[in-house]
């Protein structure tokens, strides 16, 4: 999430990096809400809508129902979330299919919420002390992964991440598929596969989401993306409270 402090830069602690640097906003489409009346409405929206609390030793007790979390967990997918593909050279028939989020360090333990919630992943580095800058959280063993899988199919993603995730999917059942295969099909299947990674990444010809595709803004779905990719500014001079989700441009019919 993005907290800006002035109007040419933003503080991001989400993309693994230094919470003292401030990056530069690029092109995109923002929408703002920097009326008094949205304030209180967020204000409101916000104290009823949250992910969890703790009771009075500390302790995560857990208010949110499956529902609700794997709605804000495609929200904060269509932020931060990824998807990977990549062949492991020393084995020619062996590929690698990954999910995921990696966060700056102080917010671990959403990750390890996450993990431990959904059971499935794991958080690396696996020592908390370690002085890596950022904490991720990784699904890649084949069960995981399938889990994964029916939660996205159920609850699908809203951005054009969803292609993303269609061309991943696509290939790593594919994947799955091959195993029983020849020689010669593996090598077939693996060049279909291979030609699926090649459109990921904002690589495909278009990036029109598929007809059949509906845009579902949901409450939770709302608080992951924003948790993902808003931020709060303040304007110093006039002391106006702003708040913002940057995009870029293909995600304008979100």
């Amino acid at each position: 999430m993005d907290l800006a402090l002035d109007s040419n830069k933003s503080i991001n602690p989400s993309q693994g990096g230094n919470r003292n640097e401030s990056i530069t906003e690029g092109k995109c489409n923002h929408f703002l809400l920097n009326n008094p009346l949205s304030q209180i409405y967020l204000k409101l929206y916000f104290n009823k809508v949250r992910l969890y609390t703790t009771n009075s030793k500390g302790e995560i007790d857990y208010k949110l129902s499956d529902l609700d979390l794997y709605e804000w967990l495609r929200g904060f997918v269509d932020g931060e979330g990824c998807f990977i593909l990549s062949p492991i050279k020393a084995r020619p028939f062996t590929l690698k299919f990954v999910f995921k989020i990696k966060l700056h360090r102080d917010d671990r333990p959403l990750l390890e919420y996450l993990k431990t919630r959904i059971k499935i992943g794991k958080v690396y580095p696996k020592d908390i002390l370690d002085k890596n800058i950022s904490s991720t959280w990784e699904v890649f063993r084949k069960n995981d992964l399938l889990k994964l899988i029916k939660i996205f199919d159920k609850h699908p993603l809203n951005t054009s991440k969803y292609l993303d995730y269609i061309l991943w999917r696509k290939a790593f059942l594919m994947y799955l598929e091959s195993k029983e295969a020849s020689v010669a099909n593996k090598a077939i299947i693996k060049e279909n596969i291979l030609a699926l990674k090649a459109q990921m990444n904002n690589k495909i010809e278009s990036n029109i989401l598929p007809s059949d595709h509906k845009i579902n803004i949901s409450p939770y779905w709302l608080l992951g993306f924003i948790e993902g990719e808003a931020w709060f500014h303040v304007k110093t001079k006039t002391f106006t409270l702003i708040f913002g989700i940057g995009q870029t441009i293909n995600q304008k019919p979100v």
